[in-house]
């Protein structure tokens, strides 16, 4: 089954420290290399689908500059099909990521082309599920209460190809001039699969639910109660609760039957990086569903593929988990 991956794309800057630089002007804090790596869920979720065996297309907008041919070539060499990928004046998002041994992220981030995206001219032929990842980082999928997103979902389900949709942590100054649970009731009754993180529903949403097994467990159920057919809610290292609409008939995915599931976490054997963790997990669960897993499996192998990238492992090191092994 194909499947476009459409909506956020950057280029992430990793820069090597052993410490966090300061920013007092006139210093000079030394610093290791610049990594360039593929960001934002299209890359981050559409190579990893990729490697997990799923044919993938992509669709995003970047900017005329020479960021722009970084981002085209690592897509690439991905092995991941550019011909939807739109160009508009100004600049190429972007994110510096500082990650110091032991201690959480710090991004510097650039929306630029990301702004311009709304998915109007989405070409959706030949595309079996199509998965639109950061829809709070997207202001064209925003504005006129969500109009452009809502129209995309309705032209996929119109034409048969099932809808994913993942979220990211909102700024809390955003979260205030949006309501975003207006978004989602709009929204979720057009969604197939939701696989949001529970930070992202607590920032968004103004939830307080804690990151343990209950707080998954309600966050999935909720989700499924504003309409969508499949809630899959992450929580770091805690794991990764499913829960689903008492039919599924309507999805046409091989062994799926309704149900809920909650998979703990599996363990990384090193913490190479969490950056871009939520999205290949997406992936795992994507890539299970498609390849017959149905609920349990698919849960099974988001965290175990989750795992595999904290490491700096292959995902497909392990074989996909199919009907039959859950």
């Amino acid at each position: 089954m194909r499947t476009l991956v459409a909506g956020h794309l950057c280029l992430d800057l990793f820069v090597q420290s052993e410490t966090a630089p300061g920013q007092e002007p006139g210093r000079l804090y030394d610093v290791g290399a610049l990594r360039p790596r593929l960001g934002g869920a299209v890359a981050t979720t559409g190579s990893a689908l990729s490697e997990l065996g799923v044919p993938v297309s992509v669709a995003a907008t970047v900017g005329e500059d020479e960021l722009a041919q970084v981002l085209s070539g690592l897509l690439d060499r991905a092995g991941i099909d550019l011909a939807r990928i739109t160009t508009v004046p100004g600049p190429t998002s972007y994110s510096i990521v500082i990650q110091p041994p032991g201690l959480d992220r710090t991004f510097w981030h650039c929306s630029g082309a990301n702004e311009s995206f709304t998915g109007a001219d989405l070409d959706l032929s030949g595309i079996d599920v199509l998965h639109v990842g950061y829809p709070s980082l997207l202001p064209g999928l925003l504005a006129d209460e969500g109009r452009a997103l809502t129209t995309l979902l309705t032209r996929a389900r119109e034409q048969g190809v099932i809808t994913s949709l993942d979220l990211a942590v909102v700024d809390e100054r955003r979260a205030q001039e949006t309501s975003y649970a207006a978004l989602l009731g709009r929204w979720l009754p057009l969604v197939d699969v939701l696989s949001p993180s529970l930070d992202d529903l607590n920032s968004a949403l103004g939830w307080e639910l804690r990151p343990d097994p209950d707080g998954l467990v309600t966050a999935a159920r909720r989700l499924v109660e504003l309409g969508t057919q499949i809630a899959a809610v992450t929580g770091g290292n805690q794991g990764i609760a499913v829960d689903t609409q008492s039919s599924l008939d309507s999805i046409p995915l091989p062994a799926l039957h309704p149900g809920a599931t909650f998979v703990p976490s599996a363990p990384a054997r090193r913490v190479v990086t969490t950056t871009g963790a939520g999205d290949v997990a997406t992936a795992g669960l994507l890539s299970g569903l498609i390849h017959g897993a149905g609920i349990t499996g698919a849960a099974r192998q988001a965290v175990d593929v989750a795992a595999r990238h904290v490491a700096g492992d292959p995902l497909t090191a392990a074989e996909p988990i199919r009907q039959g092994d859950q």
